[in-house]
């Protein structure tokens, strides 16, 4: 993939502490708007960052490597905008 091995252990690492926030989210009586709009934009940026890395030239992968990035920034922009489509509309007073 010819991705620089510690940005695949950071972002492993990232997604350890990711995966403890969701798992004491859903622990929760009821889901905090907060948290899952914080979730929501989370995944937004991820994506995005996923694809500006080798644009911008931060990271210079091979074809695999474009193939799991734009992969897994498409799984992970599907999965916030189903997120997103979870929240609750706001109350009307």
């Amino acid at each position: 993939m010819a991705l620089p091995p510690a940005l695949l252990s950071e972002a492993g690492l990232a997604l350890l502490l990711i995966a403890a926030f969701v798992a004491w989210l859903a622990c929760r009586p009821s889901i905090p708007r907060w948290g899952l709009s914080l979730v929501v934009a989370g995944n937004g940026l991820w994506a995005m960052a996923s694809v500006l890395l080798p644009i911008l030239g931060l990271v210079s992968p091979n074809l695999s490597g474009w193939l799991f990035l734009l992969g897994q920034a498409g799984a992970v922009a599907l999965l916030a905008w189903l997120e997103a489509g979870a929240r609750p509309a706001p109350a009307v007073a």
